[in-house]
């Protein structure tokens, strides 16, 4: 499995926004939401870094995974040329999140839509590229 310097797929990119505004990619097989600068439609992608390096936002993780103890992390502050990944921890990077749960010491999950896909992050507002 892959997680975000995987090779991108060839053809035309499948729409990255799922139910309630949620990443519709599968991100248990190394896919990331980008939502790219520029307002223009989240696309799956294997290439969530490149997404993050032409400025945009790679959703890779959304919440707390209970299974490998993980936190899904930004890394820098939650806007444009970041991404999301599981770490064992965010040190000074923001926490992604789902709910308030997600968020430590009894934080305030922050949700910000950008186009037709929410991102979040855990006590600040999360920027759209």
């Amino acid at each position: 499995m892959c997680l975000f310097a995987c090779e991108a797929t060839t053809g035309d990119p499948r729409p990255g926004s799922g139910p309630n505004g949620l990443c519709g990619c599968d991100l248990s097989a190394g896919e990331s939401c980008c939502i790219p600068s520029g307002g223009g439609p989240a696309t799956c992608t294997l290439d969530g870094i490149g997404c993050a390096n032409d400025g945009g936002i790679a959703i890779g993780c959304t919440g707390y995974d209970q299974t490998s103890d993980s936190n899904c992390c930004w890394t820098g502050p939650a806007a444009h040329g970041s991404f999301t990944r599981y770490t064992s921890s965010c040190g000074n990077d923001p926490t992604s999140c789902v709910t308030d749960a997600d968020c430590s010491d009894g934080g305030t999950c922050v949700i910000q839509k950008c186009g037709t896909v929410r991102i979040s992050a855990c006590d600040v507002t999360p920027l759209c590229p």
